[in-house]
């Protein structure tokens, strides 16, 4: 870009910010700041398939590949359907909601012993809401509740239990 290149696209700036400056100018500072923590807390709390603390399981196994997903390599033994973990933090990407688990049997082969061993600290694995559903609260997690809606014998048919907490 050349020097009359740049000097034009900074006035053409300049003449967006004079107009956007106007619009704004008609609120009060903080504003659209309010506007966005309220979107952004109505679309986490009252449409996110999950929350943090909630207890999640793998409704598919995922495909680990050396090709695809190369760092999920050592986690291939655990991160299969039906696999448990609690919901650590989630987001909102691409017009779907993701969580980052932490899994219960997370934990690491040994290529000296082929034995596994425990991970003090447990990483954080993200998934997409197609590959999640919620099975509890930390609070009441699946396997403290008494109701076979909670219980099931298969895991396809385990169901949500925040009505149970």
């Amino acid at each position: 870009m050349n020097y009359k290149d740049y000097v034009d696209a900074a006035e053409q700036l300049n003449k967006y910010h004079q107009e956007a400056e106007k619009l704004i100018g008609r609120y009060p500072a903080t504003y659209f700041f309010e506007k966005m923590r309220g979107y952004a807390i109505a679309l986490f709390d009252k449409y996110a398939p999950f929350r943090p603390g909630d207890r999640v399981m793998l409704t598919k196994t995922p495909e680990i590949t050396a090709e695809k997903s190369w760092g999920w390599m050592g986690a291939k033994h655990f991160l299969v359907r039906g696999a448990l973990a609690t919901v650590y933090q989630m987001d909102y990407i691409d017009g779907r909601f993701i969580a980052g688990c932490q899994f219960d049997d997370d934990s690491w082969i040994s290529d000296h012993d082929k034995q596994l061993h425990a991970i003090v600290e447990k990483g954080i694995y993200t998934f997409g809401e197609d590959y999640l559903k919620v099975v509890g609260s930390l609070e009441k997690a699946p396997d403290e509740c008494s109701s076979k809606q909670c219980r099931p014998e298969t895991p396809e048919k385990t169901s949500c239990c925040r009505s149970h907490s």
